[in-house]
């Protein structure tokens, strides 16, 4: 049967599911975002400061968020930033770099004409 397909059009045809989780682009943070990052970081888990004193302090400092606002007096806000710096950090190292295996489905060969030995 050596050549039997010579000749012979075939046309294929399938369908390729494939994930990935990292193919909108990263927003980098601001300078101004990691410092203050840093900064609440330090007063909270070295200085061992709650979320309304950090709060409080910042104001007295004149330090702002990093959209130009005045810190919460709940120390909702402090919190926030911790919270969320963990959140994207997870969420890069864990769901953004996770790896899927491709797959093929519905897989078909369909031979168009016919032989010319």
């Amino acid at each position: 049967m050596n050549g039997a397909l010579t000749g012979t059009k075939l046309i294929v045809e399938f369908t390729l599911l494939h994930q990935a989780n990292n193919l909108s682009k990263l927003q980098p943070l601001s300078k101004k975002q990691i410092l203050i990052y840093k900064l609440i970081s330090y007063m909270h888990i070295e200085r061992g400061m709650s979320y309304r004193k950090i709060s409080a302090w910042l104001n007295r400092m004149g330090i702002k968020t990093h959209r130009d606002k005045k810190w919460g007096e709940s120390g909702n806000s402090v919190y926030s930033v911790l919270k969320r710096m963990k959140e994207r950090e997870d969420r890069i190292k864990n769901v953004r770099g996770e790896k899927f295996k491709s797959q093929i489905e519905d897989f078909k060969i369909q031979k168009i004409g016919g032989n010319h030995e």
